[in-house]
């Protein structure tokens, strides 16, 4: 019996200095962690019923609409409209129509004004 012990430890300590022990642990608890949050992600989980719900809730956010970008940096002003897959409401989107020059933005602004803030029709 004292034979088998010593076995049993000499395998024990080649696992763990072979990394083999580590690598067990790791998957397993990859494992563990993976069927939880399948659990909690299923079309029938209150947690998922209620995060939908949150997000339903607190995220009600008109993206196309976003004009902000259009008080930053071009840079900015671009992966704004990337992210939220919108363009800036009277200058459009940077990635097909580029940054507007001066000349474009008053034109634009004098448009505007004369038409008492209503957007022309697009062509």
């Amino acid at each position: 019996m004292k034979e088998l012990g010593q076995e049993m430890q000499k395998v024990f300590t080649e696992m763990v200095s072979s990394g083999a022990l580590t690598k067990i642990i790791e998957e397993n608890v990859q494992a563990a962690v993976g069927g939880v949050l399948h659990e909690c992600f299923r079309d029938y989980s209150p947690f998922r019923k209620a995060l939908v719900e949150h997000i339903n809730q607190n995220l009600s956010v008109d993206f196309s609409a976003l004009g902000f970008a259009g008080y930053y940096d071009s840079e900015t002003r671009e992966r704004v409209e990337r992210l939220f897959k919108c363009e800036h409401p009277i200058f459009g989107a940077i990635a097909t129509k580029g940054q507007p020059t001066a000349e474009l933005a008053f034109a634009l602004g004098v448009i505007r004004g004369v038409t008492h803030g209503q957007t022309p029709k697009k062509q």
